[in-house]
C-alpha cells in the first residue's frame, strides 16, 4: 500500500499495529507512511483510538479532497 501513488494512497486510511511504537505517535506514523499507529498493548482501546484517528484524518484531508474535486471539475 505504501508504494501506491499519492493520489490513490490518500483515499485510504492505513493503520499500523506495532509492539515497537507508541499508539498515536504521529511522527512515527508519518515516517512509515501510515495514518495511525496502534500499539498492540492498546488493542483493548482500539475502537476509540480508531475513531479519533479517522476523525483527525477527515479533518486534515476534507478540504484537500474538496479542492481536488473542484479542480478536476474545471
Amino acid at each position: 500500500m505504501v508504494k501506491r501513488p499519492g493520489a490513490e494512497r490518500r483515499q485510504h486510511f492505513l493503520v499500523l499495529l506495532s509492539s515497537q511504537f507508541a499508539t498515536n505517535d504521529a511522527m512515527s506514523a508519518f515516517v512509515r507512511s501510515v495514518d495511525l499507529i496502534v500499539n498492540i498493548a492498546d488493542l483493548a482501546n482500539f475502537k476509540p483510538v480508531l475513531r479519533r484517528g479517522v476523525a483527525q484524518y477527515r479533518e486534515l484531508y476534507n478540504s484537500f479532497h474538496e479542492t481536488l474535486k473542484a479542480v478536476q471539475a474545471i
